[in-house]
């Protein structure tokens, strides 16, 4: 009895050769669709990090005796424009929640946003300490 797979047929080779390239292929699929997932994310990483330091720039709380933290949502537009803001977690002082409103309007507008033609929901925290310190070296009282 011969041993089919000794010598294999032409036929059973271009099928094999055929897996094979399909195989290749499906793994050069898989291993694209990762790296333009990493890349994507990336993007909205550096995206994201850009609107913030834009709002961080303008965050510049002073004159506040108590810690407060609040949370805003922000929509942005294609373009970069604001579209609307809302606090969703407030602070408890309506001067520090309108402080940290200002400071988005006054950063914005932001770059376009990537990849995308519909608004970006963006979650972003204000978080301020008070340090007993900071206040009495910021006072000026020297």
């Amino acid at each position: 009895m011969e041993n089919i797979l000794a010598r294999p047929t032409k036929q059973a080779l271009i099928k094999f050769q055929s897996m094979r390239w399909l195989i290749a292929i499906t793994l050069i699929v898989i291993a694209s669709a990762a790296q333009a997932e990493e890349t994507s994310t990336r993007i909205w990483a550096n995206y994201v990090d850009s609107v913030r330091d834009m709002i961080t720039e303008k965050w510049k709380p002073k004159g506040f005796l108590e810690s407060y933290y609040a949370t805003a949502i922000l929509e942005v537009n294609q373009d970069g424009s604001l579209r609307k803001i809302n606090l969703e977690k407030k602070s408890g002082n309506s001067e520090f929640d309108a402080y940290a409103l200002s400071s988005v309007k006054l950063a914005a507008p932001f770059a376009a946003s990537p990849e995308t033609n519909k608004p970006i929901k963006i979650r972003y925290y204000f978080d301020y300490q008070y340090k007993t310190e900071d206040f009495i070296l910021g006072s000026g009282a020297n």
